[in-house]
């Protein structure tokens, strides 16, 4: 088997792809492109050019979001996504 296969086969064991993590997520391979860029999404890895999102990283990340209510403190959201009234 090729070296760079065997990598890429072993790093995403237990890890998805953004398109498999958009899907099982709901959110779109935009929205977790650009929190990427800005910092402010999942935690993920890179093998070569490819992008991976541990299964646990993104259950803690999405789990942290997770409200009763509306008036939840913070409502999920991330210092990023607020307005300049920090509202």
């Amino acid at each position: 088997m090729h070296p760079e296969i065997d990598k890429q086969e072993k790093a995403s064991l237990g890890a998805l792809t953004e398109k498999e993590a958009s899907l099982e997520y709901g959110m779109s391979v935009p929205w977790f492109q650009r929190k990427r860029w800005d910092g402010s999404g999942p935690p993920y890895y890179k093998v070569g050019r490819s992008v991976r999102y541990p299964r646990a990283e993104l259950r803690k990340f999405f789990g942290n979001r997770l409200r009763k209510s509306t008036s939840d403190q913070d409502g999920g959201r991330s210092t990023s996504d607020k307005d300049c009234n920090g509202a």
